[in-house]
């Protein structure tokens, strides 16, 4: 389950888009590539020998979903290579990672780029600004959750993060922050007629819960594995409830 389960959540997030688009809900190469896309960054590095062969049959599904995108789409697929490009750095450049604040914001750049602009068209991307920046904050508080529970594991790899530079107390606030900013957006996107105002109180609600859980989780049980699990399960709730 875990092999698939981060791919669902964000092909989730595509059918949130196409729902909050008003799109057809057919069934199309950009699910596919998302999925398998998000199947390969995640396990490519695993140690379990079938978990690394399936990332690299993933790859070659979402390579051969991508030739039959349109150019546009193609550009917007490949904007999470570029970003964690510029993250990890290559021979002669450490790369964005260096800085505490790198890795939750290559995250959800990367996910709020693909989840939000690759099912439109180019001629919608301006009019949906927004709801990339909320989709953007949004990621950003849930990657922060998962820094928080990566805390040790990041320190004895000598990886700065913002989690482990602010600690706990000061994590949750910046989430908080980014949750509430998330929320306003959603107010104005609806203002603006980007989406229906039926959907805004179904993404405050979800906004809500990832608030109060991210936070709950780690103080009644401590930082554990299955979080994770948890922490991208938010994802999926927030589309359910719009879809």
């Amino acid at each position: 389950m875990q092999f698939f389960w981060t791919a669902v959540c964000a092909a989730a997030l595509v059918r949130q888009t196409c729902t909050m688009a008003g799109m057809s809900g057919t069934f199309d190469c950009v699910y596919v590539l998302v999925f398998a896309g998000t199947v390969f960054v995640y396990n490519f590095g695993a140690k379990s020998g079938w978990r690394r062969k399936g990332a690299w049959f993933a790859l070659f599904c979402a390579l051969a979903c991508w030739l039959e995108l349109p150019f546009h789409a193609r550009l917007a697929a490949l904007a999470p290579a570029v970003i964690w490009a510029l993250y990890l750095g290559f021979p002669g450049w450490a790369g964005l990672r260096r800085h505490a604040w790198a890795k939750p914001l290559a995250v959800a750049s990367a996910w709020a780029l693909v989840t939000v602009y690759l099912p439109l068209s180019p001629g919608e991307w301006l009019s949906w600004f927004g709801v990339l920046l909320q989709r953007f904050l949004f990621i950003v508080a849930l990657a922060l959750g998962y820094d928080l529970l990566d805390r040790a594991a990041d320190r004895q790899q000598g990886l700065r993060t913002l989690a482990g530079e602010l600690g706990v107390q000061a994590t949750v606030r910046v989430a908080y922050i980014c949750l509430s900013t998330a929320g306003l957006l959603a107010l104005v996107n609806a203002a603006f007629g980007v989406f229906p105002w039926r959907l805004v109180p179904l993404l405050l609600l979800s906004l809500l819960l990832s608030a109060w859980l991210i936070p709950w989780q780690l103080r009644r049980f401590g930082p554990q594995p299955w979080q994770k699990f948890t922490i991208d399960g938010l994802m999926a709730v927030q589309a359910v409830l719009v879809g």
